[in-house]
């Protein structure tokens, strides 16, 4: 399991993201604050706050981690 923060500030980031998290074969969440997403699921993603940066957990390999961090690096704030 690995964790790191993004920031997604507009919509069609936040569906790039999902759109990248969903090509994963591992599991991939997201959370704001309390609340928890599967990031491959539209309705739970986006009820989230992005006001705030987001704790993303990649459940995989190290090789599923490195792949994922790797194709939303764009959104990485703290690795």
């Amino acid at each position: 399991m690995s964790d790191f923060l993004i920031r997604l500030t507009s919509v069609d980031e936040i569906n790039q993201f999902i759109r990248l998290a969903t090509l994963q074969p591992c599991g991939v969440q997201i959370a704001s604050g309390s609340q928890t997403a599967n990031a491959k699921a539209y309705m739970g993603v986006f009820n989230l706050d992005f006001s705030n940066p987001l704790h993303v957990t990649v459940c995989g390999t190290e090789d599923q981690r490195v792949s994922f961090l790797n194709s939303v690096q764009q959104y990485v704030i703290e690795a």
